[in-house]
């Protein structure tokens, strides 16, 4: 009987505290209205979960935010402009997050600068962190240093943040617009439903648009989803997207008249599903370059990329460097790369990019290139192997127009229906074999992101 009596207690207990947690919000609450950062700083120090923290609109100049939170989950602290983009941060501007489950919604940085200091940074310092936070329906834009010093505008530290629903665009200096840090563990950050919006050629490296770790970091898994984003006139390098790290998911973006690409530069185990890439004709616009181990590319659409040469093909493969440093050329190896649709690309495919410059040496091992639909009636197609792959599995690729090349055991068809959709995606009407393995493209627009989309 005891030890029923006890089970029974310790149960009114569990369910005391889950009713507690449940109802925060709607019982303890706060909403704090402030109209100064001295004050918003102060307040959300002080806010308990589930409380709101409110920014009155207005213009803010030199603001250093610091924010030190702590909420719980299913209640974290909000704290937000009091309508979304109605706070303005300009002059030499910050904003710090960390803690546990923060969110920041609402601000616009516009046409101000953070001098050297990344504008936004999830994190106080190496030991203070941000945990479960988010940045929701915020936008940077034009926020250049006038001296031209390098800074990234946002740096992602800690662990499963979110950045979403943002509108980045005008950055004109060194660095990349949005950076995620590893310290060796997994972050599990998402990235997702973002307008990036254009950016111009930085005309040297260092203009990515995100880069997911780095070169010291990039043998460590980071599990980054990225996904739902449109990257609109990104061009201030081949790479758009860098992945310097492994285990990283990018999926469902739209790449919309780019100078760049999706570049795998460093890292190994990452996957590239149902991306669109459309190219508009814009000279340098390319969709996938591959390095490193056990990639998969699969279910992508690539669409009127006219390359420039053999690292901005829609399928760019590289060869690789023996003993390569971590800041160099890793074995592409046990790639797969399928079901993907190319329609009118310059340049569709080049297997061993890069062969024998700076060393680089080692063909692709063990590639899976299976699958794909290469369309060109337009376009005089330029298929390329600058170096024999060992171990190449070429089956069911299908082509259609000129120029098909016998490396890619090709099924030559004289025709292939391809329907124009209401976005103009030219998407072909059979799907057998393509929609089971996520090809399901959908080109994002500017309603669909950023701030104001739903």
């Amino acid at each position: 009987m005891e030890q029923i009596v006890r089970h029974s207690h310790m149960k009114w207990i569990l369910c005391l505290c889950v009713t507690l947690t449940s109802d925060w919000g709607s019982t303890l609450a706060a909403t704090i209205r402030v109209d100064s950062i001295a004050a918003l700083n102060t307040a959300v120090t002080q806010a308990k979960p589930g409380d709101e923290v409110v920014l009155v609109d207005g213009t803010y100049r030199d603001a250093e935010i610091r924010l030190q939170g702590y909420g719980l989950e299913g209640v974290p602290i909000l704290v937000r402009a009091e309508t979304v983009g109605g706070v303005t941060l300009t002059g030499e501007s910050i904003l710090r997050i960390w803690g546990k489950l923060v969110t920041v919604q609402g601000f616009s940085f516009v046409n101000g600068h953070s001098g050297s200091a990344d504008s936004v940074q999830f994190r106080r310092d190496s030991d203070d962190v941000a945990m479960d936070c988010r940045l929701t329906r915020c936008s940077i834009i034009n926020f250049n240093s006038p001296d031209g010093i390098s800074n990234r505008w946002v740096s992602l530290f800690g662990r499963r943040n979110r950045i979403d629903h943002c509108y980045f665009a005008g950055k004109t200096t060194h660095g990349p617009t949005l950076v995620v840090w590893l310290d060796g563990r997994p972050n599990h950050h998402r990235i997702d439903h973002n307008h990036f919006g254009p950016r111009p050629d930085l005309g040297a490296n260092g203009g990515e648009t995100i880069r997911v770790g780095d070169s010291k970091t990039s043998l460590t898994s980071s599990a980054t989803v990225v996904e739902h984003n449109l990257f609109d006139e990104c061009d201030g390098e081949i790479e758009v997207i860098s992945n310097k790290s492994c285990d990283n998911v990018y999926r469902d973006n739209t790449f919309d008249n780019c100078a760049g690409m999706l570049t795998l530069r460093h890292g190994d185990r990452c996957l590239v599903v149902n991306n669109v890439f459309i190219g508009r004709g814009k000279r340098g616009g390319g969709g996938v370059r591959v390095i490193g181990a056990e990639h998969t590319v699969i279910g992508n659409h690539m669409q009127d990329l006219i390359g420039t040469d053999d690292f901005r093909a829609a399928l760019s493969i590289m060869n690789a460097q023996p003993n390569s440093p971590l800041n160099g050329y890793t074995l592409v190896r046990d790639a797969r790369i399928t079901h993907n649709v190319i329609v009118e690309c310059n340049v569709p495919l080049v297997i061993g990019t890069g062969a024998g410059e700076r060393g680089r040496t080692l063909p692709p091992r063990n590639l899976i290139l299976s699958h794909n639909l290469f369309y060109n009636r337009k376009t005089h197609a330029t298929f390329t192997v600058l170096d024999q792959p060992e171990g190449f599995d070429a089956e069911c690729n299908r082509v259609v127009g000129e120029c098909a090349p016998a490396f890619l055991n090709p099924i030559q068809l004289r025709d292939w229906d391809i329907q124009t959709d209401n976005r103009g995606l030219r998407i072909p009407a059979e799907r057998s074999g393509l929609s089971e393995v996520g090809y399901a493209p959908h080109r994002l627009t500017p309603a669909e992101v950023g701030p104001n989309a739903p």
